[in-house]
């Protein structure tokens, strides 16, 4: 189904069969194509067997001669368009309203560039995940991200408009995900998995004068929709976000009340047998947003404009760090 058109009033059905290569490039349908029950064929020259012997036989040997010409012109066609395993092949395509039903899709190398494939209806069998590559386009680079993004944003929408919330919710965070690395390239600068350099590479950003503020407050939603839930796939994620920012707060809000470490004069085993245990249960009572600044009464904390200001951004990192939970533990619910 190459450089071609499935004409408004044709229709096109595949049922109960191996495939090891679907190729839909430059190829639009406006009629109706179906897929169903479609599994992949794990080696398409299977039929041909190199050691079969015509023992004499002319005319067997003549079959034997024709079908290793048959092999070696299916070989040579494969290797020019670089098929090594099962793929469907979707560039410069427009799907339709094609049919996927009872397929295991995830079983393809799925290929895709520059493809409409919204209106596209997938049900039973598998969901085509990470197996999903950009044809023609070089990992890492710009726009091999843009055409992640729309695969993926394309194949939200296909689950949204059929009430599938998990896989809705699964490709809206790798949507997400490579939306924030498109984002990125296109300010001049190579994403990394490494926490520490995005950390310096999102502050880098912010601090960058010529940027308009509507790109920084974009990068920065990014980045900590990503860090602080994965885009809303994890509550884990959120709970550690919560601990990691919030801890750090505490223990300065402590230093700055004097209560954290006693006069520096004093030893180390002295400075540690001086700390008050009630601290680490009143650690608790400061995750409360609502929680009171002068919850410490009575244990001579000393309160100033800096406990002011580090109890305000602890209650900030709380309320964010609960929304943040609350909206990965309902990421299935009711949208």
């Amino acid at each position: 189904m190459r450089h071609s058109t499935l004409n408004k009033d044709s229709v096109l059905s595949l049922f109960n069969c191996q495939v090891y290569a679907c190729l839909m490039e430059e190829f639009a349908v406006l009629g109706s194509l179906f897929f169903r029950q479609i599994k992949q064929l794990e080696n398409p020259l299977l039929w041909y067997n190199p050691t079969e012997k015509s023992q004499g036989d002319v005319h067997k040997l003549e079959i034997l001669q024709s079908n290793t010409e048959h092999y070696q012109q299916h070989e040579r066609h494969l290797q020019e368009l670089g098929l090594t395993r099962p793929t469907l092949h979707i560039i410069q395509s427009s799907l339709g309203k094609t049919e996927f039903t009872d397929c295991d899709l995830s079983g393809f190398r799925f290929e895709f560039n520059n493809s409409k494939i919204t209106e596209v209806f997938m049900s039973g069998g598998t969901v085509p995940g990470e197996n999903i590559v950009i044809h023609n386009e070089e990992p890492g680079t710009l726009s091999y991200e843009e055409q992640k993004v729309s695969v993926y944003n394309q194949l939200k929408k296909v689950f949204d408009g059929q009430g599938d919330v998990y896989w809705a919710t699964h490709f809206q965070a790798k949507t997400a995900e490579h939306q924030e690395r498109t984002l990125q390239m296109r300010l001049g600068y190579k994403p990394s998995n490494n926490w520490f350099k995005n950390i310096g590479r999102g502050l880098k950003i912010l601090l960058d004068v010529k940027l308009p503020a509507v790109i920084k407050i974009d990068v920065t939603t990014f980045m900590l929709n990503r860090w602080s839930n994965l885009h809303g796939e994890s509550w884990g994620r959120a709970l550690l976000f919560t601990l990691i920012t919030t801890i750090p707060i505490y223990l300065l809000f402590l230093l700055v009340g004097e209560r954290l470490f006693i006069p520096v004069n004093t030893n180390w085993r002295t400075i540690w047998g001086s700390v008050d245990g009630d601290f680490i249960g009143y650690y608790f009572t400061f995750l409360d947003p609502t929680h009171r600044i002068d919850f410490f009464a009575g244990k001579g904390v000393k309160l100033s404009g800096w406990s002011s200001f580090l109890n305000f951004a602890g209650r900030v990192f709380v309320g964010y760090g609960i929304y943040q939970f609350i909206a990965a533990f309902r990421k299935h619910g009711k949208k």
